[in-house]
């Protein structure tokens, strides 16, 4: 989320852009192999196939919505908003998580 705010900074863009594809990327190995050591098999393929379709969800209906706040306003402001967004999304998710509510 604070990496998005960056793009904002067309000199540091590039820079940006690698540090959340390099983070991204960690965070994709990490999160399955965490859910491969804490999900049993028999429930694994669901949850990741859950996990594929809610990002597919996402993306369609995330990505337009993009492309239009970038048309209207610009592109340093969608990403601003995405952002923002995304940064209150984590304060939800850590409050969430943080008062122990087990999903599996």
């Amino acid at each position: 989320a604070f990496v998005l705010f960056l793009f904002n900074l067309i000199h540091i863009s590039i820079f940006a852009f690698t540090i959340l594809c390099f983070v991204d990327s960690l965070l994709y190995v990490s999160l399955r192999d965490y859910i491969n050591k804490l999900i049993p098999s028999e429930k694994r393929a669901t949850i990741l196939s859950f996990e594929s379709m809610m990002f597919s969800f996402f993306m369609i209906l995330l990505f337009p919505i993009f492309g239009l706040v970038s048309d209207i306003l610009t592109m340093q402001i969608a990403f601003l908003i995405l952002g923002a967004i995304l940064l209150i999304l984590s304060v939800i998710n850590v409050k969430v998580l943080s008062k122990g509510i087990t999903i599996v």
